[in-house]
């Protein structure tokens, strides 16, 4: 199957040998729903309403459990839905970052018994524990980082720099690579921008230059 393109002929037709190809608007791929616009709303809704069907039977069961049994249970049970392949729909906005965030927070409200305007913050540092969006930065971080350390992935990330910035000369990019300061790549889409590579790299170039 393919993605319904707005801008191709609504008869345009694709074939796969002599196969036709599905047009669609999107699939799921490896536990991930995909999207012709490129957005991964529709996913994140999805594990976002598979894990609060998740904290909820948790809730059920281990009402009267001890604080240790209540972490346990969300970090095995439900935290993984909102996580899978986090690296790929890591979401920028503030919408979707709050809805994947509430179902922690009321996961927290559960775990450490919490009224009212108690705080949220003081029992993720009670329980030593980070917001989602941070465990995703990290993910996302020590994913490129892997990438990074073995040479036939680091070779075909550089390459990939060169030709994403149409630069050539690919001795200073690997140089820059090597030392944790790979160059910006620029994105004309707020989609683009804010996909794994482009982000992850600004990330990594604002760390670096703050540790100069």
């Amino acid at each position: 199957m393919v993605f319904n393109d707005k801008n191709n002929s609504p008869s345009a037709e694709y074939f796969l040998d002599t196969e036709q190809l599905e047009i669609v608007d999107e699939t799921k791929y490896l536990g991930v729903i995909l999207q012709s616009n490129l957005k991964f709303d529709k996913h994140i809704d999805s594990k976002a309403r598979r894990a609060r069907q998740q904290l909820g039977m948790i809730k059920r069961v281990l009402y009267e459990a001890p604080e240790k049994a209540k972490l346990l249970a969300y970090t095995s049970l439900c935290r993984p839905h909102i996580e899978y392949a986090s690296t790929v729909w890591d979401p920028s906005t503030k919408l979707l970052q709050h809805e994947l965030e509430m179902v922690q927070n009321n996961a927290l409200r559960f775990i450490c018994k919490l009224k009212g305007r108690d705080s949220i913050t003081k029992a993720l540092d009670t329980l030593n524990m980070q917001t989602l969006c941070e465990r995703r930065k990290v993910s996302r971080q020590n994913l490129l980082m892997r990438l990074l350390s073995s040479d036939q992935n680091h070779n075909s990330l550089i390459t990939t720099y060169d030709e994403l910035m149409q630069d050539r000369v690919s001795t200073t990019v690997t140089r820059a690579a090597e030392r944790g300061d790979p160059p910006t790549i620029y994105a004309r889409t707020f989609v683009y921008h804010n996909s794994f590579l482009p982000k992850t790299v600004r990330e990594f170039k604002n760390y670096t230059s703050h540790q100069q």
